[in-house]
Protein backbone atom coordinates (compact mmCIF):
# COMPACT_ATOMS: atom_id res chain seq x y z
CA UNK A 1 0.00 0.00 0.00
CA UNK A 2 1.27 3.45 -0.95
CA UNK A 3 2.22 5.65 1.99
CA UNK A 4 1.93 9.43 1.91
CA UNK A 5 4.69 11.07 3.98
CA UNK A 6 3.43 14.58 3.23
CA UNK A 7 -0.19 13.98 4.27
CA UNK A 8 -1.71 13.63 7.75
CA UNK A 9 -4.78 11.58 8.61
CA UNK A 10 -7.55 13.23 10.66
CA UNK A 11 -10.61 11.62 12.24
CA UNK A 12 -13.48 14.03 12.90
CA UNK A 13 -15.19 12.98 16.12
CA UNK A 14 -16.94 16.12 17.32
CA UNK A 15 -20.61 15.30 16.69
CA UNK A 16 -23.26 15.22 19.40
CA UNK A 17 -24.65 11.76 18.45
CA UNK A 18 -28.18 12.84 19.35
CA UNK A 19 -29.80 10.20 17.13
CA UNK A 20 -27.65 7.55 18.83
CA UNK A 21 -29.00 8.53 22.22
CA UNK A 22 -25.83 10.41 23.11
CA UNK A 23 -23.56 7.38 22.67
CA UNK A 24 -20.46 8.53 20.73
CA UNK A 25 -20.79 7.10 17.24
CA UNK A 26 -17.03 6.66 17.04
CA UNK A 27 -17.13 4.13 19.85
CA UNK A 28 -19.92 2.02 18.35
CA UNK A 29 -18.71 -1.41 17.25
CA UNK A 30 -19.14 -3.00 13.85
CA UNK A 31 -17.96 -6.59 13.54
CA UNK A 32 -16.53 -6.31 17.05
CA UNK A 33 -14.33 -3.27 16.32
CA UNK A 34 -15.02 0.33 17.37
CA UNK A 35 -15.48 2.49 14.28
CA UNK A 36 -12.81 4.93 15.43
CA UNK A 37 -10.29 2.14 16.07
CA UNK A 38 -10.63 0.83 12.53
CA UNK A 39 -10.36 4.37 11.12
CA UNK A 40 -7.18 5.02 13.13
CA UNK A 41 -5.65 1.71 12.11
CA UNK A 42 -6.39 2.25 8.40
CA UNK A 43 -5.08 5.82 8.44
CA UNK A 44 -1.89 4.69 10.14
CA UNK A 45 -1.16 2.32 7.26
CA UNK A 46 -1.08 5.37 4.98
CA UNK A 47 0.07 8.41 6.96
CA UNK A 48 2.89 9.10 9.44
CA UNK A 49 0.78 11.59 11.39
CA UNK A 50 -2.75 10.79 12.59
CA UNK A 51 -4.92 12.86 14.94
CA UNK A 52 -8.50 13.01 16.21
CA UNK A 53 -10.52 16.23 16.43
CA UNK A 54 -12.92 15.99 19.38
CA UNK A 55 -14.13 18.45 21.99
CA UNK A 56 -14.30 15.64 24.57
CA UNK A 57 -10.87 13.99 24.43
CA UNK A 58 -11.54 11.42 27.17
CA UNK A 59 -12.86 8.58 24.96
CA UNK A 60 -9.93 8.86 22.55
CA UNK A 61 -6.75 9.79 24.43
CA UNK A 62 -6.13 6.33 25.82
CA UNK A 63 -6.67 4.47 22.56
CA UNK A 64 -3.42 2.80 21.54
CA UNK A 65 -4.47 2.08 17.96
CA UNK A 66 -3.82 -1.64 18.12
CA UNK A 67 -4.40 -3.16 14.67
CA UNK A 68 -4.33 -6.81 15.80
CA UNK A 69 -7.51 -8.62 14.91
CA UNK A 70 -8.87 -5.97 12.53
CA UNK A 71 -9.65 -7.59 9.20
CA UNK A 72 -7.43 -6.62 6.31
CA UNK A 73 -4.79 -4.87 8.39
CA UNK A 74 -1.27 -5.97 9.36
CA UNK A 75 -0.94 -7.96 12.56
CA UNK A 76 1.57 -7.43 15.32
CA UNK A 77 1.84 -3.64 15.10
CA UNK A 78 1.14 -1.38 18.04
CA UNK A 79 0.77 2.33 17.39
CA UNK A 80 1.33 5.21 19.81
CA UNK A 81 -1.59 6.72 21.70
CA UNK A 82 -3.63 9.05 19.55
CA UNK A 83 -3.32 12.85 19.70
CA UNK A 84 -6.63 14.64 20.29
CA UNK A 85 -7.28 18.32 19.54
CA UNK A 86 -10.46 20.37 20.15
CA UNK A 87 -12.36 22.66 17.82
CA UNK A 88 -11.11 26.24 17.71
CA UNK A 89 -14.66 27.34 16.88
CA UNK A 90 -16.90 24.98 18.93
CA UNK A 91 -20.45 24.36 17.87
CA UNK A 92 -19.88 24.90 14.15
CA UNK A 93 -20.18 21.29 13.08
CA UNK A 94 -17.87 19.48 10.64
CA UNK A 95 -16.53 22.67 9.07
CA UNK A 96 -15.10 23.61 12.47
CA UNK A 97 -13.54 20.17 12.83
CA UNK A 98 -11.79 20.39 9.47
CA UNK A 99 -10.53 23.88 10.34
CA UNK A 100 -9.16 22.67 13.69
CA UNK A 101 -7.54 19.63 12.09
CA UNK A 102 -5.82 21.70 9.42
CA UNK A 103 -4.51 24.05 12.09
CA UNK A 104 -3.20 21.18 14.21
CA UNK A 105 -1.42 18.96 11.69
CA UNK A 106 2.27 19.44 11.00
CA UNK A 107 1.89 18.64 7.32
CA UNK A 108 0.40 20.89 4.66
CA UNK A 109 -2.30 18.42 3.60
CA UNK A 110 -4.75 16.34 5.59
CA UNK A 111 -7.06 13.50 4.69
CA UNK A 112 -10.21 13.89 6.78
CA UNK A 113 -12.77 11.22 7.58
CA UNK A 114 -15.85 11.25 9.77
CA UNK A 115 -15.80 9.01 12.83
CA UNK A 116 -19.04 7.26 11.86
CA UNK A 117 -17.89 5.56 8.63
CA UNK A 118 -17.19 1.91 9.49
CA UNK A 119 -16.26 0.74 5.99
CA UNK A 120 -13.22 2.99 5.46
CA UNK A 121 -11.17 1.54 2.61
CA UNK A 122 -7.42 2.12 2.40
CA UNK A 123 -7.18 1.83 -1.44
CA UNK A 124 -9.93 4.43 -1.84
CA UNK A 125 -8.28 6.78 0.64
CA UNK A 126 -5.04 6.36 -1.32
CA UNK A 127 -6.80 7.16 -4.60
CA UNK A 128 -8.26 10.37 -3.15
CA UNK A 129 -4.81 11.38 -1.88
CA UNK A 130 -3.22 10.63 -5.24
CA UNK A 131 -5.80 12.86 -6.93
CA UNK A 132 -4.98 15.66 -4.48
CA UNK A 133 -1.27 15.36 -5.25
CA UNK A 134 -1.68 15.12 -9.02
CA UNK A 135 -2.16 18.86 -9.53
CA UNK A 136 -2.29 22.23 -7.83
CA UNK A 137 -5.44 21.43 -5.88
CA UNK A 138 -6.67 22.75 -2.52
CA UNK A 139 -9.33 20.06 -2.06
CA UNK A 140 -9.89 16.52 -3.35
CA UNK A 141 -13.48 15.42 -2.75
CA UNK A 142 -15.22 12.16 -3.69
CA UNK A 143 -18.27 12.52 -5.89
CA UNK A 144 -21.05 10.23 -7.10
CA UNK A 145 -24.60 10.41 -8.46
CA UNK A 146 -25.67 10.87 -4.82
CA UNK A 147 -23.57 14.00 -4.38
CA UNK A 148 -20.29 15.04 -2.76
CA UNK A 149 -18.60 13.40 0.23
CA UNK A 150 -16.74 16.30 1.91
CA UNK A 151 -16.19 14.31 5.13
CA UNK A 152 -13.98 11.76 3.38
CA UNK A 153 -11.68 14.12 1.54
CA UNK A 154 -8.32 15.89 1.33
CA UNK A 155 -7.81 19.57 2.22
CA UNK A 156 -4.64 21.66 2.29
CA UNK A 157 -3.65 24.43 4.65
CA UNK A 158 -4.14 26.82 1.74
CA UNK A 159 -7.87 26.40 2.41
CA UNK A 160 -7.57 27.59 6.04
CA UNK A 161 -8.44 31.25 5.33
CA UNK A 162 -11.47 30.13 3.33
CA UNK A 163 -12.64 27.88 6.16
CA UNK A 164 -12.10 30.61 8.75
CA UNK A 165 -13.87 33.27 6.70
CA UNK A 166 -16.84 30.97 6.20
CA UNK A 167 -17.05 30.12 9.91
CA UNK A 168 -16.81 33.73 11.04
CA UNK A 169 -19.54 34.66 8.53
CA UNK A 170 -21.79 31.84 9.76
CA UNK A 171 -21.62 29.98 6.44
CA UNK A 172 -21.22 26.49 7.84
CA UNK A 173 -21.79 24.38 4.72
CA UNK A 174 -18.53 22.77 3.58
CA UNK A 175 -19.77 22.93 -0.01
CA UNK A 176 -19.31 26.71 0.11
CA UNK A 177 -15.62 26.25 0.90
CA UNK A 178 -15.21 23.61 -1.80
CA UNK A 179 -16.76 25.95 -4.36
CA UNK A 180 -14.27 28.71 -3.47
CA UNK A 181 -11.20 26.48 -3.71
CA UNK A 182 -9.31 24.68 -6.48
CA UNK A 183 -11.05 21.35 -6.12
CA UNK A 184 -10.63 18.04 -7.92
CA UNK A 185 -13.60 15.68 -7.74
CA UNK A 186 -12.88 11.97 -7.46
CA UNK A 187 -15.56 9.81 -9.07
CA UNK A 188 -16.51 6.87 -6.89
CA UNK A 189 -16.55 3.50 -8.62
CA UNK A 190 -18.90 0.63 -7.84
CA UNK A 191 -18.08 -0.96 -4.52
CA UNK A 192 -16.24 2.16 -3.36
CA UNK A 193 -19.66 3.59 -2.50
CA UNK A 194 -19.81 1.21 0.46
CA UNK A 195 -17.07 3.25 2.15
CA UNK A 196 -19.44 6.23 2.22
CA UNK A 197 -21.93 4.45 4.50
CA UNK A 198 -22.20 6.27 7.82
CA UNK A 199 -23.88 5.42 11.08
CA UNK A 200 -26.34 7.97 12.47
CA UNK A 201 -28.97 5.81 14.19
CA UNK A 202 -29.17 2.44 15.95
CA UNK A 203 -30.77 1.05 12.77
CA UNK A 204 -27.81 2.22 10.69
CA UNK A 205 -25.48 0.53 13.17
CA UNK A 206 -27.43 -2.72 13.10
CA UNK A 207 -27.38 -2.72 9.28
CA UNK A 208 -23.62 -2.15 9.21
CA UNK A 209 -22.99 -4.80 11.83
CA UNK A 210 -24.99 -7.40 9.90
CA UNK A 211 -22.85 -6.75 6.82
CA UNK A 212 -19.56 -6.85 8.69
CA UNK A 213 -16.40 -4.96 7.81
CA UNK A 214 -15.96 -7.02 4.67
CA UNK A 215 -19.67 -6.58 3.87
CA UNK A 216 -21.45 -6.49 0.55
CA UNK A 217 -22.64 -3.36 -1.21
CA UNK A 218 -24.95 -1.13 0.80
CA UNK A 219 -27.79 1.00 -0.50
CA UNK A 220 -26.82 4.61 0.19
CA UNK A 221 -29.93 6.24 -1.24
CA UNK A 222 -31.20 6.80 2.33
CA UNK A 223 -28.52 9.46 2.77
CA UNK A 224 -30.33 11.74 0.35
CA UNK A 225 -33.92 10.89 1.29
CA UNK A 226 -33.92 11.76 4.99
Amino acid sequence: MTRFPDIAGVVLAGGSSRRMGGVPKALCEVDGVAIVDRALAVLRTLFPEVIVVANDPAPYRGRPGVSNGIKGLPLGRRDPAVTVVPDIFPGCGPIGGIHAGLKAIARCTGFFTACDMPFIDAPLVARICQAAMAGDFTCAVPSSRLGLEPLHACYTKEALPVFEDAIRAGRLKIRGVIDRCRTVFVDLRGAEMTAMYNVNTPLDLATADRRGLAGAHLDLSWKHSR
